[in-house]
């Protein structure tokens, strides 16, 4: 699906929700530093295991129902690969998806993938209720540097296009919205691109690395340019 470009001036956007949806921990770190994401969802922290490609697939499918993600059969467990935040990284091979920040090297596995099961779960019906009670709800997906270093998107818009017509469809009182933010190592320094179809917006720029506090979760000026526009309505 071809997007057409267009002119964005940048003007505020109010929801009443947004929802982190990928590509790893890096939205939902964004959105809570400009005060949009007031609590855990579930796909905060789910990190692709194949970085060349995007399960969108699998992410919507989750969104809708969560439940079969939970075949510990389903799992490896690394305990060789600590992550940033201490804990060691987890696999679910059926979706594939890593989990980097929920597994502590002080319990057992058992233990580990109890708490974790209780934890999403509830971070899923937790967003479900807040689904239920907000009128516009807008997705959040960011490409991160690290990630994509090439121009070629990782993205099946399609897929994106297909779930959102969905959601709306069902839930015509709703204003469902997909933002995606990716980085183009070609483009100019504060050259913010956008295209928009319908309910999905992309925002293109050639992201910007803080390296005077080498924060690698504030890399992106032009992300957070766009998104100052964007406002929670509480």
């Amino acid at each position: 699906m071809n997007i057409p470009y267009f002119v964005d001036n940048l003007f505020n956007k109010d929801y009443d929700l947004f929802i982190p949806f990928g590509r790893s921990c890096h939205s939902a770190m964004i959105l809570k530093s400009l005060d949009l994401r007031f609590c855990s969802m579930p796909f905060d922290w789910l990190i692709p295991v194949n970085y060349d490609s995007e399960p969108l697939d699998f992410r919507f499918k989750l969104f809708y129902n969560f439940s079969d993600f939970f075949n510990k059969e389903d799992y490896i467990f690394n305990r060789d690969k600590i992550t940033t935040s201490g804990h060691y990284s987890v696999y679910n091979i059926k979706y594939g998806f890593e989990i980097g920040h929920d597994f502590e090297l002080n319990l057992s596995d058992d233990e580990n993938f109890s708490d974790f099961k209780i934890k999403y779960l509830k971070r899923f019906k937790r967003m479900w209720n807040l689904i239920d009670y907000s009128n516009r709800i807008c997705f959040i997906y960011m490409s991160k540097t690290m990630d994509q270093m090439g121009i070629k998107s990782c993205l099946d818009l399609e897929i994106i296009e297909e779930n959102i017509d969905k959601l709306n469809k069902k839930y015509s009182s709703k204003t469902f919205d997909f933002v995606i933010f990716e980085h183009n190592p070609k483009l100019r320094k504060n050259e913010i691109r956008v295209k928009k179809y319908k309910n999905i917006t992309k925002y293109i720029s050639n992201h910007t690395i803080h390296k005077e506090n080498n924060d690698v979760l504030s890399e992106t000026l032009s992300i957070n340019k766009v998104l100052s526009k964007y406002k929670l309505y509480k």
